[in-house]
């Protein structure tokens, strides 16, 4: 009998030991609460669009003839007269004028080290500084595969590297180098077969080298007297460029983006505001323009939206038809799901955890959606939710200075 008492002692024991172990077990890996980190977040009330640009845009007449070398990048700013470009009657002409000019940059860059020979040795200090710039610059256009750049880096680099040698007594001069160019200089003009031509630019302006034919079409004083569905034509065509006239000018800085829009975008466009545009496909972004003018007829149910800007753009100024992401207004604050906004009385606010104690933190909505809400500072709340704050999302019973292990 008493054997049989001690084995139920022992059964009751052992179950109640089970149960604590699997209570503890539990109350470990149990968590009553969802948490997230509150942080940053931007959203964009936005719209993506089709257009086309709209410049005042003057071609250059004269036709290609032979083979030519472009003095000027697209977009690079010219005064009237500026050299734009030089024609060759052949090609082996052309890579032979510009042997000639790395050797006459070369000449130039010996000649200001050698003048160099009288400055101090304190120099050699800031030549260094310079020269580590140099490289700096070079590693970072190496990485962003900009290799139009390098020769003007390779020549600041070793005209720097020169003028050290000279500063800190290792040369005296370049005499004998500068002797040497000259004669191989002269060797290469005699083997140009006849002198080349040189062109310049009609006017002040901003220089582009391919034309595309829109250029009398497309211009600030006949855009508002196409129809919508020339428009859309425009916008929807493939847009050929031709290198059969030395290029074009750009003579105004103003100029236009013309958008294809729905009439539930247009409604979201005001005459005089300033909206911002993101070229996604050239990498720019927040371009700042002004609702200029807006252009409806009977022709389509769509309409177009006049947007002027003054940033002469590059990578822009070669292209026509790009689309583009519209930003009508930006929202910045701190982003919490909207399952853990709660209420203590009249207050707004999120629960969160800090130190295993739950606590009431206020907010300032300035953005809601269904899934979240943006929150913004506000110096007079008491108690507001900072960034990375950890925000109860999922959990009930909630209370400001309960435990979360009670």
């Amino acid at each position: 009998m008493n054997h049989q008492v001690e084995r139920f002692v022992a059964v009751i024991l052992s179950g109640f030991l089970l149960l604590y172990t699997a209570f503890q077990i539990h109350r470990y890996f149990y968590a009553p609460y969802t948490v997230e980190a509150a942080f940053n977040y931007t959203v964009s009330d936005s719209a993506e669009v089709t257009g086309i640009i709209i410049r005042e845009e003057q071609v250059i007449e004269d036709r290609l003839q032979g083979n030519i070398s472009y003095l000027c990048q697209d977009g690079t700013k010219v005064s009237e007269d500026l050299e734009i470009a030089e024609i060759y009657a052949t090609s082996q002409d052309m890579n032979t004028q510009r042997r000639i000019r790395l050797i006459e940059q070369e000449i130039e860059g010996l000649r200001e080290a050698s003048d160099g020979q009288a400055a101090s040795y304190g120099n050699a200090e800031t030549i260094t500084r310079k020269i580590n710039g140099v490289i700096n610059d070079i590693v970072e256009v190496t990485s962003k595969g900009m290799v139009g750049e390098m020769p003007q880096h390779r020549l600041a680099l070793t005209e720097l590297m020169n003028q050290k040698m000279i500063v800190t007594g290792k040369r005296q001069n370049y005499d004998a180098r500068i002797s040497y160019l000259e004669s191989e200089k002269e060797k290469l003009a005699s083997q140009m077969s006849q002198p080349y031509q040189t062109y310049t630019s009609p006017q002040a302006g901003y220089f582009v080298r391919l034309t595309d034919g829109y250029e009398d079409r497309l211009n600030p004083e006949t855009m508002t007297q196409l129809s919508v569905k020339d428009y859309e034509q425009m916008i929807g065509s493939k847009v050929l460029s031709s290198d059969q006239y030395v290029g074009k000018i750009i003579t105004d800085h103003n100029w236009y983006y013309a958008a294809l829009v729905n009439e539930e975008t247009l409604e979201k466009f005001k005459i005089g505001d300033t909206v911002k545009l993101n070229f996604n496909l050239y990498n720019l972004n927040n371009i700042p323009f002004t609702v200029d003018s807006v252009l409806q007829d009977d022709s389509s149910e769509n309409a177009i939206v006049f947007l002027k800007g003054n940033y002469v753009l590059s990578q822009l100024t070669a292209v026509r038809n790009p689309s583009a992401d519209v930003i009508f207004q930006s929202y910045t604050g701190i982003k919490v799901k909207s399952s853990a906004v709660r209420y203590e009385g009249q207050t707004k606010g999120v629960y969160i955890i800090e130190n295993d104690t739950i606590k009431f933190r206020t907010i300032n909505t300035i953005y809601e959606t269904e899934d979240f809400v943006l929150c913004g500072g506000n110096p007079d709340m008491e108690r507001p939710l900072k960034l990375f704050d950890q925000v109860i999302v999922e959990g009930t019973d909630l209370k400001d200075g309960k435990s979360v292990n009670s």
